[in-house]
């Protein structure tokens, strides 16, 4: 099981990038509960996980350092961010505004994304400190999984 300091630091590497990273989204997806398919080789961006039924699924890692949308399902269920946009500066940050009751945010609240990120690299790398704190001893929760 991947800890609270683990997906700290993959969203610390998130916030490093200026791109989609594919290696990063299936890193993400194993941090998450997957596991690699197969040969890196041969399947680079294949994971395989479980449906939720007790079949176990192949598909191709979500894109969540590309998608807006694949970025925001990773936000577990009823924390809720605001996404800022500085043009002048080209960051991008967001500000988790309705953490649930008990579930302390460490400061500052504000996960920044560095220069020329895009929103959905300042989704995901919030979503995966979210995450960090809700395993920070936080009561559980429902979550979007992947």
């Amino acid at each position: 099981m991947t800890t609270a300091a683990e997906l700290r630091a993959l969203a610390e590497e998130v916030e490093g990038l200026s791109g989609p990273d594919r290696e990063m989204d299936v890193r993400i997806e194993v941090a998450l509960g997957a596991a690699r398919y197969g040969s890196s080789v041969a399947f680079p961006h294949v994971v395989e996980c479980d449906d939720g039924t007790g079949w176990r699924l192949v598909r191709d890692a979500r894109p969540y350092t590309a998608s807006i949308d694949a970025a925001a399902s990773l936000m577990p269920e009823g924390w809720e961010v605001e996404v800022y946009d500085d043009r002048h500066f080209r960051q991008r940050w967001c500000v988790v505004t309705n953490p649930p009751a008990g579930v302390h945010v460490p400061k500052p609240d504000v996960w920044t994304a560095r220069p020329g990120a895009t929103e959905s690299l300042a989704r995901t790398a919030a979503a995966l400190r979210a995450r960090a704190a809700l395993l920070d001893g936080a009561p559980p929760t429902a979550s979007a999984a992947p």
